[in-house]
């Protein structure tokens, strides 16, 4: 009886029975065989050796387990697991083809896809497109045009991209295998039609560049050209290396340098020109079979990702990266919506993927060391950054993420080090330069180093004398000490007019009027800090000190005790907030 079967008798029963059936392993004996472990109940199941008999039940609960919790890697593993077990379950087979999807593995799922195809007619139950496309693309990336030929006919049209998807496919299979007519027939209908003409101008400049048809690729790129700043300045770089293999360099830097301009100085296309210049080349062709679909399909992901569905555009991206899989800006794009979804651990292995020497690798190194604290591991970040300034000592970027790190770690001697090495650095004082300035202050102020702090705090102010986190911070440090009091009542209302619902910023509002002794008012500002952060210890402490001042005794002594379970920072604050609670305020104090 095949998994198929099973799930038409009931799959919620199955899944349920199974689990409890996992979580009771060994509860059955009466006693437990010598040296054998009974699993607890409220083990992981990912830890657990599942694979004790050829069953496909625990697998395929694993699987699902991975699944719902976005572990795609583990979950493509498991499912390909239990589809080994079964062979002939659709239902598996599905959910293995995209979860492979998911997780990069694109050779392995246009397997599954094969499979999923070859079904008789009374078994299949997909009618997703994205099967069809990957049984395609394998075609296009073992360069099997025939077989890519006959694979299209099988994409049903007006669904999803098929219109722009079918006639595309279908052209560059023709395009590959020379017959220009036929791949002219087939983008005839997205060169009629007003609303597709641009891209499908494009696509067919490419293939008569691929074809050698230099003359009439020329004609399609200059009408392309003509037209109003496109899409994208793929078109344009395809055309200067037509030029540069034709001969004219000359023309195809001018041609660079003209849409330059147009273009605002788009990085890429400014990185692409210098490549051309320099090697004759760029990085990625588009005007080939499988660089031309894989660029559509990035194109496809980045209108995904503009109309927020970030795994759709997942999917598009994983697409285009199984054929042309070092082209950096995939994993960029790629590494951006797993983050968007949550999920920095795919992030992390997106950026990865980015190798060292390649002109992306410094934004996704740093990209990949975000995720990677993301995902909890802050000390395989810090050490990711060291090795990195290992190799570049002078990075001002470096050491300010590698700081600001330390620094909300609360490691504020090493975090000082690192901004310290930045400001030596500074040849001028630029406005831009408020911000280490500031940072450094607060490291220095945490560690007892006020006078330093101060000077660090006034510098940032001066340079930025609008932004409320320096007008919040430098305030609050002064009424702390007991210092320019009236100035800083000035600063921090001006900092909360700016930010009326930050709850830090509140709170300092707050506790400059109990400093100057305006009890109720202290309460209103510090009331209103607690909801806007209602689990942070020092602004809950400040509240309750101020419902003591104004013989709100039960309420402060509940304020306090709120502190004690919000975790206070320090162990001085946590013994203080005891005391207050036993004795009240003024004993304790």
């Amino acid at each position: 009886m095949t998994f198929d079967t099973i799930r038409k008798q009931g799959l919620r029963q199955l899944f349920v029975s199974t689990c409890l059936s996992a979580a009771l392993v060994g509860c059955g004996a009466s006693t437990p065989a010598p040296q054998q472990t009974v699993p607890s109940p409220f083990h992981s199941p990912f830890d657990v050796e599942y694979q004790t008999e050829e069953s496909v039940y625990s697998p395929f609960v694993f699987a699902m387990f991975a699944q719902h919790s976005s572990q795609h890697t583990k979950a493509a593993s498991l499912f390909v697991d239990a589809l080994e077990i079964d062979p002939d379950s659709v239902f598996i087979a599905e959910r293995a083809f995209m979860e492979l999807i998911y997780a990069g593995r694109l050779q392995e799922a246009s397997t599954v896809a094969r499979r999923l195809l070859s079904k008789p007619d009374e078994d299949k139950v997909v009618s997703d497109n994205l099967i069809h496309l990957t049984y395609i693309l394998d075609a296009f990336k073992q360069k099997d045009w025939s077989a890519a030929e006959t694979r299209v006919d099988g994409l049903v049209m007006n669904n999803g991209f098929s219109f722009v998807l079918s006639p595309i496919l279908k052209a560059w299979s023709y395009a590959a295998q020379g017959q220009e007519g036929k791949a002219q027939a087939a983008m005839a209908p997205m060169l009629a039609d007003p609303r597709l003409r641009s891209l499908g101008l494009e696509y067919w400049a490419y293939m008569l560049d691929y074809m050698g048809k230099n003359e009439s690729a020329i004609t399609a790129y200059q009408e392309l050209m003509a037209q109003e700043r496109g899409a994208t300045v793929q078109p344009i770089i395809a055309y200067a290396y037509l030029l540069v293999r034709m001969g004219d360099m000359e023309a195809a830097r001018s041609l660079l340098g003209e849409h330059a301009k147009t273009y605002s100085n788009n990085r890429y296309l400014l990185r692409e020109s210098v490549r051309i210049a320099q090697t004759g080349k760029p990085s990625n062709h588009v005007a080939t079979p499988k660089s031309g679909v894989s660029q559509l399909f990035l194109r496809l992901a980045t209108e995904f990702a503009r109309g927020g569905s970030n795994m759709g555009a997942v999917v598009y991206l994983r697409l285009a990266s199984f054929l042309s899989p070092d082209t950096d800006e995939l994993y960029l794009l790629m590494g951006e919506m797993f983050e968007k979804v949550g999920n920095p651990q795919q992030a992390a292995r997106a950026y990865a993927t980015i190798a060292r020497g390649t002109p992306s690798y410094g934004l996704a190194r740093l990209r990949h060391i975000s995720a990677v604290r993301a995902a909890g591991d802050t000390q395989l970040a810090i050490d990711m950054l060291r090795e990195e300034l290992v190799n570049s000592p002078d990075s001002r970027v470096l050491h300010t993420t590698l700081g600001d790190i330390l620094r909300e770690e609360s490691r504020f001697e090493e975090a000082t080090v690192h901004y310290t090495t930045v400001i030596e650095a500074l040849t001028e004082t630029k406005q831009s330069d408020w911000f280490i300035f500031f940072v450094r202050g607060i490291c220095l102020e945490r560690l007892g180093r006020w006078d330093e702090a101060e000077q660090d705090l006034q510098i940032a102010n001066s340079l930025n004398p609008d932004d409320p986190n320096v007008l919040n911070y430098l305030g609050y440090s002064w009424i702390d000490r007991g210092q320019n009091i009236d100035k800083s009542k000035e600063m921090i209302q001006q900092a909360m007019e700016a930010r009326p619902e930050d709850g830090f910023i509140t709170d300092s509002y707050g506790w400059v009027h109990y400093l100057t002794g305006d009890y109720a008012k202290a309460v209103e500002y510090l009331e209103k800090a607690v909801r806007l952060e209602p689990d942070d210890a020092t602004i809950n402490d400040h509240l309750g000190d101020a419902y003591w001042r104004v013989g709100r005794r039960i309420e402060a002594r509940f304020q306090w005790r709120h502190a004690l379970d919000s975790g206070p920072d320090t162990e001085e604050l946590r013994q203080t907030i005891e005391r207050k609670i036993e004795f009240g305020l003024e004993d304790a104090l």
